[in-house]
């Protein structure tokens, strides 16, 4: 399968989502010193950087907040799942800064600077930079809300407890200048659509050029979130649900990240939540789908529909300072040989992850945690190596 085919169908997993939604975003603000108390500002700004956790500002005020995150990883595999040699170091996972000011009870404004340096095994070197992430503006009027500038949308949830990105969230995520409106909190339930340049796609070149950064991108989405009181460990706690569409794959980061050609024609993409927090539990799941089979994309010579699925278990207790454990399995099925490009295994998409996770608050603002995560590619039939790789993780993490 040629490189070219696969780049241009990531699009295609671009659709799977990971869990823990709002609940999450909030979890444990022990976590962060910078943690907003407001439910649902977490609906809102569940994709940004900081996972919703926006920090109380005073009207006419301004805040500065931030993190940084040091890892330490070891791989039995490398660049694929055929590589046998290891790999292990050091690397600084991120380093964010968050500008937020409240003009007044209405207008608010958000801006983030992240540095990444994600992608340690590509076998040459980290791969890093550094950019301004989020820039936009918010008026909020009673449930109504509207976001205007640099954002990350609300296709799928990027909220996980499991150090290994989820397969879901690097396949989701969208991060561009567009228009995000919605009401929340009408007994419950909320909505929000969001408009944006979206890829260029066709067969033809002229055409291709004609729609290319276009608004013919957009997302909607509908959901539920029940608040039964506030959580020592996650925020709230009660259910919450969503269902998310986005009219084209293709505009998720990984595959402009890549650059990608134009596929032949657009390809929306499902995406479905589930969510439970209840004492020092919280359950999530979450599955995502393309939902027409992508030609520039085939196994055995068919043309597929790429899914992919995540479950994660949290467990939290308090003795001394909060602890956590996480137990979470990933998936995705057809989707032999995409890139899986923020892991520090195989940089080959698995098709099932199983992970364990392990985090200690050392203080409300210093978290340490450990992870040992199992990969297993594809078997030789479906497109894969039939192959598994070991991958340990350790993080230091301190917001302030």
């Amino acid at each position: 399968m040629k490189l070219k085919t696969l780049v241009g169908s990531m699009a295609l997993l671009g659709l799977v989502s990971t869990g823990a939604f709002a609940a999450t975003a909030q979890k444990v603000t022990n976590e962060s010193a910078n943690a907003g108390n407001d439910f649902w500002k977490s609906v809102i700004y569940r994709n940004q950087d900081n996972n919703g956790t926006m920090p109380t500002v005073a009207q006419g005020g301004f805040k500065v907040t931030g993190e940084v995150a040091t890892d330490y990883f070891h791989s039995d595999r490398r660049s694929g799942f055929a590589d046998e040699k290891g790999k292990s170091g050091f690397n600084l996972h991120t380093a964010e800064l968050y500008f937020d000011a409240q003009v007044n009870n209405m207008v608010s404004a958000h801006a983030a600077l992240d540095y990444d340096a994600n992608l340690p095994n590509t076998g040459t070197g980290t791969n890093s930079s550094t950019s301004l992430t989020e820039a936009y503006a918010t008026l909020k009027q009673g449930n109504l809300f509207l976001n205007a500038g640099l954002q990350y949308l609300n296709f799928g949830s990027t909220s996980h407890d499991t150090l290994l990105v989820p397969v879901v969230e690097q396949l989701t995520t969208i991060n561009t200048t567009s228009l995000d409106f919605g009401i929340m909190n009408l007994g419950g339930f909320y909505a929000d659509a969001a408009l944006f340049n979206g890829a260029a796609y066709g067969t033809d070149a002229s055409k291709i050029k004609d729609t290319a950064n276009k608004a013919n991108g957009f997302t909607v989405e509908l959901g539920y979130a029940m608040n039964q009181g506030a959580n020592p460990f996650y925020g709230f706690n009660g259910l919450n649900a969503y269902v998310d569409y986005i009219n084209d794959v293709a505009d998720t980061n990984l595959v402009k990240a890549t650059g990608a050609g134009a596929l032949s024609q657009q390809h929306p993409g499902v995406a479905l939540h589930a969510g439970y927090v209840t004492g020092p539990f919280q359950l999530t799941a979450d599955y995502v789908t393309v939902t027409k089979a992508i030609d520039e994309y085939k196994i055995n010579n068919s043309a597929v529909k790429p899914s992919a699925y995540n479950l994660e278990a949290d467990y939290s207790w308090n003795t001394m300072n909060v602890q956590t454990v996480t137990l979470a399995l990933g998936g995705a099925k057809n989707a032999a040989g995409l890139p899986d490009n923020a892991a520090y295994g195989p940089t080959s998409t698995p098709e099932t992850r199983v992970s364990l996770t392990y985090g200690y608050h050392l203080s409300p603002e210093v978290l340490v945690q450990g992870e040992y995560a199992n990969e297993k590619d594809f078997s030789t039939g479906n497109g894969g190596t039939g192959k598994s790789a070991n991958i340990l993780v350790g993080r230091l993490k301190v917001a302030f």
